[in-house]
């Protein structure tokens, strides 16, 4: 029962003690304290590397949205490309064949009338 009561007092020691130091912090009192003045450049410097750190994680955060956006219209832009020479290609060979025509005198009419099934059978 006596390690019970050691462990109570201790937890109230320190509740004490950490209201004691939000207490000075809100005060304002660690201010003048004489280990924080030895330390100040060091503690600043931990300050801006913190926010260097954040700064690095934003800019990297924006870059990479902007980089998936590009990845994006690439794709779109791929798949026009794609749709857009294959129309071209048709069109060349359309072209080539209309040359080829006009070139060797061909006189190629166009169908007025649906092509019909010729069977061995004799029905139509």
């Amino acid at each position: 029962m006596g390690d019970t009561k050691i462990g109570k007092k201790k937890s109230r020691k320190e509740r004490k003690s950490s209201g004691k130091a939000i207490q000075t912090v809100i005060a304002g009192d660690f201010l003048g304290n004489e280990k924080l003045n030895q330390h100040i450049y060091f503690i600043l410097f931990i300050v801006g590397l913190a926010f260097i750190y954040i700064g690095i994680g934003n800019q990297v955060d924006t870059t990479t949205k902007s980089i998936e956006r590009k990845e994006a219209q690439i794709k779109e832009m791929k798949a026009i490309y794609i749709s857009e020479y294959r129309k071209l290609n048709e069109l060349k060979t359309a072209m080539q064949i209309h040359e080829l025509i006009k070139i060797h005198n061909i006189d190629l009419k166009e169908l007025t009338v649906p092509p019909y099934i010729i069977s061995t059978d004799g029905n139509k």
